[in-house]
């Protein structure tokens, strides 16, 4: 069973909410039926406060990690190299993709797939890869912060 993990992304400020802990006490973000909410522990006054932030962009641990060992998250941009064979000229194909390198954004559920793919831009128009890519590929970025990155595919 895979690890639910969530990251959280403020979308006015443009900044990743980060667990905090200090002397005074702890700051931690949870995620609630859609909604993230701020839970303030004051340790001088034995209080717990929990507050509602507004426009966030949640996004969720996929299971998978990178060839690098780095957590794969919803969002992230994967540059890969397609090496499985499958979308070749010999296979019916008009264009070789094989042993080329894309760029796509991670997703969850998406297009009908039951399980994490990347949505990439190719040759043979719009296609949607797999485990094998996103485990085989490296992380260079995220679809909040780096957008750009897509285009220098």
């Amino acid at each position: 069973m895979r690890e639910l993990k969530f990251r959280i992304w403020k979308n006015k400020s443009g900044e990743w909410l980060k667990n905090i802990t200090s002397t005074h006490g702890e700051k931690r973000y949870c995620v609630c039926d859609g909604e993230v909410f701020l839970i303030d522990y004051n340790a001088d006054f034995g209080e717990k406060y929990s507050y509602r932030i507004e426009d966030c962009t949640i996004q969720q641990y996929t299971g998978l990690d990178d060839k690098d060992e780095n957590p794969v998250y919803e969002g992230d941009i994967v540059e890969f190299k397609y090496q499985t064979g499958d979308f070749t000229e010999g296979n019916g194909f008009e264009k070789n993709i094989d042993g080329k390198t894309f760029r796509g954004v991670v997703d969850l559920w998406a297009d009908g797939f039951p399980y994490p793919s990347i949505a990439c831009e190719t040759e043979l128009g719009k296609m949607r890869f797999g485990i094998v890519e996103v485990t085989n590929g490296k992380i260079i970025g995220n679809i909040l912060e780096n957008e750009g990155l897509l285009c220098e595919n």
